[in-house]
């Protein structure tokens, strides 16, 4: 059962969302299964004097309404049974994309367990989505041992999960150590490739409520993140940017609400067609902002950026303070006017309120300034707010006077 179903949350409203699983040993058998299913679901949804029982959806199977509608699972192994221990050997379980094999005991009168377990789910994409979650990696196995109780088993072992991620975003192959234990799964030695770079870390998410198998729907997670030489054009696509970027990150909470801190850096970096000798940030990331520390940028050729601030994507806000040193003219300048501007900007900034149009306090000194190659010299233009306007004065290139 899959859906509002298999949470255990129907309603008066809900459909029940049904998967159809046999082990058939000739196609006449895979008939009579998929006959069996069509009059169960035909009883549960068909309309009586009564009323009916349930709406039923099937479509959730791989093809949907193209595929058969029982899923074939074969099981295969052997095992014996002294009258107080379960021994298995080599006791497989394939079909619907899944393939589970383990060995060991199971101990009746201690309740203990003792196994060795590969699983991998081959179609995690399709799992998910039937689960109404998001379709974030295309497949995951493990290699491990169960160990412990049936209440409180403990699972160690290693998980490898592969096409993780969205867009260019994504990772070929991710693989850490991990422990499950009381409801907890902790990673350690996590590697990979994110980005075009390489991914390391370790950290613990809290999967189930304590004392309980309930799933948690907010689950807790503590983590520590290294990002290693990743593609910058990968991580802000469209945007023409290029380099290498090292993060390194601390985050905590859960969905919606996680907080942390961070470090980066850029090397080799080229923005707005300018290529930057050092980049370095600092970041606190709080529950519904993020709040810059510190940044500073050196571009190659000469001038500095330094800002810090805060941004507020609930409401949409920001409070952001700067100082320009000699930074080259097309930084700051948008791309039609790059090729035809060239020259140098100096002055501070503080941007505050409403993302869509803050309000803009600034001191711009411009120098050496040069149109298509002619030059024009130097220049001084102060912004200020009025209202939810801003009132521009100054002197450019002692020809022409704002006010």
């Amino acid at each position: 059962a899959m859906g509002k179903m298999g949470a255990g949350e129907l309603n008066y409203s809900s459909d029940i969302d049904l998967l159809a699983l046999c082990e058939p040993r000739n196609s006449d058998e895979t008939k009579r299964f998929a006959h069996v299913m069509e009059t169960t679901c035909a009883a549960l949804h068909s309309h009586t004097p009564e009323g009916h029982a349930y709406r039923v959806d099937l479509r959730l199977r791989r093809n949907g309404r193209n595929s058969a509608l029982p899923r074939k699972l074969r099981l295969r192994g052997g095992g014996g049974f002294d009258g107080k221990t379960v021994t298995l050997r080599r006791l497989m379980l394939t079909g619907f994309g899944l393939r589970v094999a383990t060995q060991g005991s199971v101990a009746l009168a201690e309740k203990k367990l003792k196994l060795a377990v590969s699983a991998e789910v081959g179609r995690l994409r399709n799992v998910l989505w039937s689960a109404g979650l998001p379709a974030l990696a295309r497949a995951i196995s493990l290699r491990g041992r169960v160990r412990g109780t049936w209440k409180r088993p403990r699972v160690f072992g290693q998980v490898t999960v592969r096409g993780a991620g969205r867009g260019k975003l994504r990772s070929n192959k991710l693989q850490s150590d991990v422990t499950f234990l009381g409801g907890s799964l902790s990673f350690r030695k996590l590697k990979g490739d994110l980005a075009g770079g390489a991914v390391n870390g370790e950290g613990q998410v809290q999967l189930l409520r304590r004392g309980t198998w309930t799933l948690h729907r907010r689950p807790f997670l503590r983590s520590r993140i290294n990002l290693l030489e990743a593609s910058l054009a990968q991580l802000m696509p469209g945007r023409g940017y290029r380099g290498r970027v090292r993060a390194r990150l601390r985050l905590q909470g859960r969905p919606g609400a996680i907080t942390g801190r961070g470090q980066i850096q850029l090397r080799n970096a080229v923005i707005a067609r300018q290529p930057i000798q050092q980049g370095s940030a600092a970041l606190r990331l709080r529950r519904h902002s993020v709040e810059l520390e510190r940044l500073q940028m050196r571009w190659r050729g000469g001038g500095e950026l330094k800002a810090r601030g805060r941004y507020n994507w609930r409401a949409r806000t920001l409070a952001l303070r700067g100082k320009l040193t000699s930074l080259p003219l097309q930084a700051v300048l948008v791309p039609r006017l790059r090729r035809a501007l060239a020259g140098r900007v100096s002055g501070q900034f503080h941007l505050r309120g409403d993302q869509a149009r803050p309000l803009i306090d600034a001191v711009v000194q411009l120098a050496a300034v040069k149109l298509r190659g002619e030059p024009l010299g130097a220049g001084k233009v102060t912004l200020t707010p009025e209202g939810q306007d801003t009132r521009i004065r100054g002197d450019l290139f002692r020809r022409f006077r704002i006010s």
